[in-house]
């Protein structure tokens, strides 16, 4: 029943529930923001590898120009070896943006994480706001009950003694 001291015997639990909420919500600010930045990551590693396909394609054109107008051995070798730089700059890029993709998706799967943990402290902090509010109701009905059975006995202790 009702604690006679006034005080909600669950006042430390609201504070910890409170609490453990606050603490979510940063934890799934943390996260959107991790996420954020894997996200943005993963789009500048795919701009840069098709930077460099661009730039392959480009040089692959003025190289293939060339060779058609009788370049040197020499020109064509550096050309066959600046192309084959180009192509492992293309494939250390699509491996590093493929990786980033791989943490973009753990981060994306520790931001859902985050956000049940956060409905579920919220879920909990509402369960013992609830609980809080029907106690004060429970108490406010006991306290009335108490005040009307004080009027009904004054009421009937005039009325005995105008009896009298």
């Amino acid at each position: 029943m009702a604690d006679e001291s006034g005080s909600y015997p669950l006042a430390a639990l609201v504070k910890v529930r409170i609490q453990e909420e606050v603490e979510r919500v940063q934890a799934v600010a943390e996260a959107v923001r991790a996420t954020a930045e894997a996200c943005a990551l993963v789009d500048r590693l795919k701009a840069e590898s098709e930077s460099l396909r661009a730039t392959l394609a480009e040089f692959t054109a003025a190289a293939d120009a060339r060779a058609g107008h009788g370049a040197s051995v020499q020109d064509l070798l550096a050309d066959q070896s600046y192309r084959h730089r180009l192509e492992a700059d293309i494939a250390r890029a699509d491996a590093t943006a493929q990786h980033a993709e791989a943490v973009a998706r753990q981060k994306q799967e520790f931001e859902d994480v985050a956000r049940q943990a956060l409905a579920e402290a919220a879920a909990e902090r509402k369960a013992v706001e609830t609980h809080h509010e029907r106690w004060q109701a429970e108490r406010k009905r006991a306290r009335d009950r108490k005040s009307q059975d004080e009027t009904d006995d004054a009421a009937q202790a005039v009325h005995r003694r105008r009896d009298k």
